[in-house]
């Protein structure tokens, strides 16, 4: 309830869309089948409010959820496809198993994260599909340079998947990385 107060409020300083973040169970949380149905409980309580606003609704989950259901946090995107009109996975190359290697390849690692979940619906989700990719490694440290690669890589994934653009996330609030990358990307679209 309290969120939703925070909802409404956000709705009447003109916010044209919502965003659930962190709309799952505990990451230690035992897998159980019915956590899916419980965190879908709360996200269809949230679309009938944002419905009755006239406000899409997004959800953020992890990027593991592109490849199936996590009964372990709660987030099946099948199952709560009906009721959002926004996905937002959750595809930093750092957070995948095994990391060095995921890391490593950042373009196939969110590529393939958003082809998996766009296959779970045919290729064609019935959401707008906005992911959340990474700014900086979260693992492991790296030049200047190779950030704005990074962040390039993962650009380029999600643009050849097909989504409707692409948030970005940075643990420590650098985006020094990012603003290159689509300066160099801006340079490359006039030749």
């Amino acid at each position: 309830e309290k969120r939703a107060k925070l909802m409404d409020k956000a709705i009447a300083y003109g916010a044209d869309e919502i965003q659930l973040d962190y709309i799952r169970y505990n990451t230690k949380q035992r897998p159980i089948h019915h956590n899916s149905k419980d965190i879908y409980e709360v996200i269809k309580y949230f679309k009938t409010k944002a419905n009755k606003a006239k406000v899409p609704l997004q959800i953020d989950i992890f990027g593991e959820v592109c490849f199936g259901e996590s009964s372990r946090i709660g987030q099946n995107i099948k199952l709560f496809a009906p009721s959002i009109d926004v996905a937002n996975p959750m595809v930093y190359p750092s957070h995948y198993k095994p990391y060095k290697k995921s890391s490593s390849q950042p373009y196939n690692t969110v590529y393939k994260s958003l082809k998996a979940l766009r296959g779970q619906f045919n290729n064609t989700p019935p959401f707008r599909l906005i992911p959340w990719i990474e700014a900086t490694n979260f693992r492991y440290k790296m030049s200047f340079d190779k950030k704005v690669h990074y962040v390039q890589e993962q650009i380029r994934a999600a643009q050849v998947a097909g989504t409707h653009g692409f948030y970005v996330w940075s643990a420590n609030n650098q985006y020094g990385a990012l603003f290159t990358a689509l300066k160099r990307n801006q340079s490359m679209a006039n030749r």
